[in-house]
């Protein structure tokens, strides 16, 4: 059993050698990190606009409705149309005469 530790510590130590450069640095950390705040900086300024957006549009809308509703009892109704009526020539003529 004692005879196995230094292989299997030269075994771990190759797995570690291999393994190590694969891994995160600081800086990639950092990175990562600050991309993260930015995104979560914009999705929460593009969400609050699009509700203000939404809120505003519908506080609009209601108001719309609520000044129709008053104002549809203080419009007049519409005046009857003009008919205008061409008379007919004389005589039965289809074409007017000509000079």
């Amino acid at each position: 059993m004692l005879n196995e530790i230094p292989a299997r510590v030269r075994s771990l130590e190759t797995r570690f050698d291999t393994i190590l450069p694969t891994l995160a640095t600081k800086a990639d950390i950092a990175q990562v990190e600050s991309r993260l705040i930015k995104w979560v900086a914009g999705i929460g300024i593009a969400s609050i606009t699009v509700m203000l957006s939404v809120i505003s549009f519908m506080f609009s809308h209601l108001e719309n409705i609520s000044l129709n509703q008053v104002n549809a009892h203080a419009i007049a109704p519409s005046p009857a149309p003009i008919i205008i009526n061409i008379p007919s020539l004389p005589n039965g003529q289809q074409t007017p005469p000509t000079k």
